[in-house]
């Protein structure tokens, strides 16, 4: 399993929930697996038995700041410009 996405792609996609509504997703791909992982989740778009741990983040003027506690279900909550 690789440990490094810091060279993943960034897309986006849709998929059906649950409910059978489409909802967009940001994912970020593995550059060596090429898994695709839900950036809100971590959970494996490829591989239901794979996940990531996620983090926390927030936007402090021009610092982003890392809750190091992993939590499994996070939501990326970042101003993207």
């Amino acid at each position: 399993q690789a440990n490094v996405l810091s060279r993943g792609l960034i897309g986006g996609t849709t998929v059906t929930n649950d409910a059978g509504i489409d909802e967009a997703i940001l994912y970020v791909a593995s550059p060596i697996y090429k898994q695709r992982f839900n950036l809100a989740t971590g959970q494996c778009l490829d591989d239901e038995s794979v996940t990531l741990n996620t983090y926390q983040v927030a936007l402090n003027e021009d610092d982003v700041v890392v809750q190091l506690e992993a939590s499994s279900a996070t939501l990326l909550e970042m101003d993207v410009v």
